[in-house]
C-alpha cells in the first residue's frame, strides 16, 4: 500500500488511514508531498523539490529541506511512514517506519 496526497483537500492518505491534514499553508511540506505524488511513492526517493532562491547558500538550502522534513514528520501516527534526507542533502526518501518495541515499564507493555 502506498502512500497518496491528495493537494485539493491538502491531506496525506496511507491507504483508509489520514495521516495528516493541513489546515493552514504548508508550502514546503506540500510541495514535497506533491513531488512524490507526481513522481511516484513506488520510487521512494525524489529530488528536493524546493525551491532554491538565487541569494540562499547551499547549506542554507540544505537547512530548509531538514527542517521541512522535520515538519512533514511532527505528528504523522507512529508505526506509518516517515520521511528522511537521502545523506546528501539534495534528496528526500519516504519509508515505512517499523513498529517501535514497548521498553520494559512502558503502560502498553504491561
Amino acid at each position: 500500500m502506498l502512500p497518496h496526497w491528495d493537494g485539493d483537500s491538502r491531506a496525506l492518505w496511507l491507504g483508509p488511514e489520514l495521516l495528516k491534514e493541513f489546515l493552514r499553508p504548508a508550502p514546503c511540506q506540500e510541495a514535497v508531498l506533491a513531488a512524490f505524488e507526481s513522481q511516484g511513492w513506488d520510487r521512494g526517493h525524489i529530488a528536493n523539490p524546493l525551491p532554491v532562491e538565487s541569494w540562499e547558500s547551499a547549506e542554507e538550502a540544505k537547512a530548509q529541506l531538514h527542517d521541512t522534513l522535520k515538519n512533514l514528520n511532527r505528528g504523522l501516527p507512529r508505526d506509518t511512514i516517515c520521511f528522511r534526507g537521502d545523506g546528501t542533502g539534495t534528496g528526500v526518501r519516504w519509508a515505512y517506519c517499523r513498529p517501535t518495541p514497548a521498553r520494559p515499564g512502558d503502560a502498553a507493555s504491561a
